[in-house]
């Protein structure tokens, strides 16, 4: 049995001062605050956990954590013509406590501070044809978490995961966009867009194997580390075509290289491990309506399998439809939706792989549950005005009809 509880705010506030009809100042600041007690007595013991092994020990502890982050930031805008630059840097600071007690020798009672630096620059042009123009750049900071620092052991049944107080650093990671998007009036929009994410520190747990003195056999456990490098970029197309009120289609589709480079010691073994992968996922949305009654949406989305570090995901895939009616002046909606229609969730599922050389696993997750139809009504009483604007908002999305 556990028992879990907490409690949290925040408080934001922000200042905008306009010095010109072109320019802005902005100015914001930002206080969290969160709270947590928690117990997890795992006890599998007939009596009440009167008596019980040393399993249910292991998996038995009290845990108190909080939080706290203040965070502040300048924003600049300003407009030249069709040009607009806006430049911001956010300045924060958090500080975490967290205190897990057991009976087991792996109590931990520690307070940490860490200090967050988010430079980002963005600038845009549009035209009078509606072409439009970005190029952003942003760099953010993060720092590892409570169960990445702790040294307390978190066990399974036959596994552990621990932290790594003193071998881990501030992850960074900078991010780059240029993209174009051209509007028209009867086709509907196109866009490209060319990106890239480039990874230092970042922080992935490693498994591997061990004897385990107090489960008495040899298990896996997982401690978390700054690996190395990642790097992701692409490109992306993104396009709508809505050549009458009564029909649209928009499609995305993506195609980016995701590597890594990991270096660390392992039994005193210097270990270098590379990997880079070309992916690409498309998606597809389509609604129409039909004899001016009848609504009808469907959805097609396709990711191919994907690397990250030491793991790689299956592909997933799925195709759903919908409809939609109204009647009697729309006071009344009827809908049905069928989600994957052929059932691949079930039949073929997704799953994973660990590609860690030392603990190589393979699984795969087929849901019970991935074909399913839902139905309903809608009824509607006084003005329909502002709730038929949203409504025609959504469906044009390609959405569920609900």
């Amino acid at each position: 049995m556990s028992k879990q509880n907490g409690y949290g705010f925040n408080l934001d506030a922000r200042y905008n001062r306009p010095y010109s009809e072109d320019g802005e100042l902005s100015y914001g600041l930002r206080v969290d605050n969160q709270l947590s007690n928690s117990d997890y007595n795992r006890y599998y013991s007939k009596d009440g956990g009167i008596t019980y092994d040393s399993i249910d020990i292991l998996r038995t502890y009290h845990f108190k954590g909080a939080e706290t982050g203040v965070n502040g930031d300048v924003n600049w805008t300003h407009r030249w013509g069709g040009f607009t630059l806006s430049t911001g840097l956010g300045i924060g600071g958090d500080r975490i406590g967290y205190n897990y007690q057991s009976e087991m020798p792996f109590a931990d009672d520690s307070t940490l501070y860490f200090l967050n630096v988010r430079p980002s620059i963005h600038l845009t042009y549009r035209t009078e044809s509606m072409h439009n123009w970005k190029l952003n750049y942003s760099m953010r900071m993060s720092h590892p978490g409570e169960d990445q620092i702790s040294t307390f052991r978190r066990y399974g049944d036959d596994s552990y995961s621990t932290g790594n107080p003193l071998g881990l650093k501030n992850a960074y990671t900078h991010n780059v966009e240029a993209g174009w998007q051209k509007f028209f009036e009867r086709f509907g929009n196109i866009g490209l867009e060319a990106y890239g994410r480039w990874s230092t520190n970042e922080i992935s747990r490693l498994t591997d194997a061990e004897y385990d003195d107090y489960l008495d056999r040899i298990v896996s456990y997982s401690m978390p580390y700054n690996m190395g490098t990642s790097w992701r970029y692409g490109t992306s197309l993104n396009m709508t075509y809505r050549p009458t009120g009564f029909f649209n289609v928009r499609l995305y589709a993506n195609l980016y290289d995701y590597g890594y480079r990991m270096e660390y010691d392992r039994n005193g073994v210097h270990q270098v491990d590379q990997r880079d992968k070309w992916s690409w996922s498309v998606r597809v949305n389509a609604w129409a309506k039909l004899f001016d009654r009848l609504q009808v949406t469907a959805s097609a989305n396709y990711n191919s399998p994907t690397i990250s570090l030491m793991s790689e995901r299956k592909a997933r895939y799925f195709l759903n439809m919908g409809l939609r009616s109204d009647f009697f002046n729309r006071r009344l909606s009827v809908f049905v939706n069928v989600q994957d229609i052929f059932n691949w969730g079930a039949k073929i599922g997704s799953g994973s792989s660990n590609t860690n050389p030392y603990y190589l696993s393979d699984s795969t997750r087929k849901m019970l549950n991935s074909r399913y139809i839902s139905a309903g009504f809608t009824l509607r009483f006084g003005k329909l005005e502002l709730e038929r604007q949203a409504k025609e908002g959504e469906s044009e999305t390609g959405d569920s009809l609900e």
